[in-house]
């Protein structure tokens, strides 16, 4: 017997067509979806380090986790969010400050979801708290934060801390007390002040 040589397997121009229909699909899908999260870019405009670079907050449906992701124009650690200007003074933080009934920048916002640093500033530590119509700030639970990378700032919590609305809106806000701020801190807010974001909630993945 004479042997048979072996050749390459080739996919039907039918399937190949397929195929290439189903990823270009998905492509714009994955597009759809980053349009309805839109980023919000902020200048090199503070004294900080923390300085804002872009901010983002969407509602993943897969874990049901609101998640709020902040760059910054260079890299952070921990240890930004010492108080260099006061011995016992508060530490530096990152807020998203979250309206669901209130008019943003019109009236304290409903909660806000903070992160600051450990006392050893070693680890970063976040909580949500809710604000009350005299004042008052209550923690409620907790928000997971970490640096995926030295510029890269994510922040997850529950929707059901601040009671599932059907949308809200935000902004975050940086302060911090690095050498060379004043006692109030260098301040850093996306967007600017006077302005907010829109998060849209949809129904958890099943």
């Amino acid at each position: 017997m004479t042997a048979q040589r072996a050749g390459t397997r080739r996919v039907p121009s039918g399937v190949r067509t397929l195929l290439a229909t189903i990823g270009l699909l998905l492509l714009l899908t994955g597009l759809a979806g980053a349009q309805r999260a839109r980023t919000l870019a902020d200048k090199d405009d503070s004294r900080s380090a923390v300085d804002i670079k872009s901010a983002r907050g969407v509602h993943d449906r897969g874990n049901d986790r609101l998640a709020h992701l902040i760059r910054f124009h260079g890299p952070i650690s921990p240890r930004n969010f010492r108080n260099a200007v006061q011995k016992h003074g508060p530490p530096g933080s990152v807020c998203v400050n979250i309206w669901t009934r209130r008019k943003p920048w019109e009236a304290s916002p409903n909660y806000d979801v903070c992160v600051t640093a450990d006392r050893n500033r070693a680890r970063l530590l976040a909580s949500v708290s809710r604000h009350g119509p005299k004042g008052g700030v209550r923690r409620i639970g907790n928000a997971s934060a970490q640096l995926t990378t030295p510029r890269r700032l994510s922040i997850r919590f529950d929707p059901d801390l601040i009671r599932r609305p059907g949308r809200y809106r935000w902004s975050a806000h940086v302060t911090t007390f690095e050498r060379g701020c004043t006692r109030r801190g260098c301040q850093d807010v996306a967007p600017r002040r006077g302005r907010s974001a829109r998060t849209k909630l949809g129904a958890p993945a099943l």
